[in-house]
């Protein structure tokens, strides 16, 4: 329902969102500045709910609990040193990935083949939003 790409260096998102069957427009990547001062980029496939408690936690509020079996989410954070990261509701801490290009969501695999033949994040998640109906309606970017 989703595809955010990171390139090495913009990180770019999709803006389709479904509630009730209808179709919307929502903002799924974030440039967050920290408590600490440390700047990140953040993309999120999740629900709205999801994506603003933990957007909150980044930035200096409570952790967000999600344990519902059914609800799943993912989070995309490229730091300011440039290291990608990534927290699933299957793994409860931050997974450093060795890699410089990186996509989550349903429209992750097309972005990750678009980037392999020389796409940058925009272009691949245009790209997935042609290949996958889940996602789609624009694209909005974050940058250092």
């Amino acid at each position: 329902m989703t595809v955010i790409a990171f390139d090495g260096q913009v990180l770019a998102g999709d803006r389709k969102s479904v509630f009730g069957g209808t179709p919307m427009r929502t903002r799924k990547v974030f440039r967050v500045v920290a408590p600490n001062g440390r700047i990140a980029l953040v993309g999120y496939s999740g629900s709205g709910p999801f994506v603003a408690a933990h957007l909150a936690w980044l930035r200096g509020g409570e952790r967000p609990t999600f344990t519902h079996p059914d609800f799943k989410w993912s989070v995309l954070m490229i730091d300011d040193a440039r290291n990608v990261w990534w927290r699933g509701d299957t793994a409860d801490y931050w997974e450093r990935q060795s890699c410089r290009r990186f996509a989550i969501g349903s429209g992750s695999d097309y972005a990750l083949g678009a980037m392999a033949h020389g796409a940058d994040a925009v272009a691949a998640v245009r790209i997935a939003s042609k290949l996958d109906i889940q996602c789609g309606m624009g694209v909005d970017v974050v940058r250092f």
